[in-house]
């Protein structure tokens, strides 16, 4: 399996297209985001079973539970508010994978982001 941080050849050219003094800030993004992407989208991080099925329909409103049966366990495995459901029924946290798949540095860069309003971009 590719690693979950690895860049996508559109995110490298969207990177190469990008001032020297922003690249580092978007590439971290980029790998903070794939890396949240694959802990949402791999069945390797967490198994669904039909009983976490079952519960997560037990906790619905009655409309929305016929609605995913119908679906069917099948069609609902990797929707994402079921595998957030099991993934948070099993403790396994988000701020978990992304420590143990970005390098050192890039969760230090991560953390340091998260103290401050990340939503200003890169700082040059």
């Amino acid at each position: 399996m590719k690693r979950p941080t690895a860049l996508t050849e559109q995110q490298q050219a969207f990177l190469d297209k990008q001032p020297e003094a922003e690249r580092a800030f978007h590439a971290l993004m980029f790998r903070v985001g794939n890396a949240g992407y694959e802990y949402y989208h791999n069945p390797e991080v967490v198994e669904v079973t039909e009983d976490d099925f079952a519960q997560w329909l037990d906790e619905m409103p009655e409309k929305m539970k016929r609605t995913m049966q119908a679906k069917g366990f099948e069609a609902c495995q990797f929707m994402l508010p079921f595998r957030r459901y099991v993934l948070a029924k099993k403790d396994i946290r988000l701020e978990d994978y992304l420590k143990q798949h970005l390098s050192p540095e890039d969760w230090a860069a991560w953390q340091e982001l998260q103290k401050g309003d990340a939503t200003d971009g890169p700082k040059g």
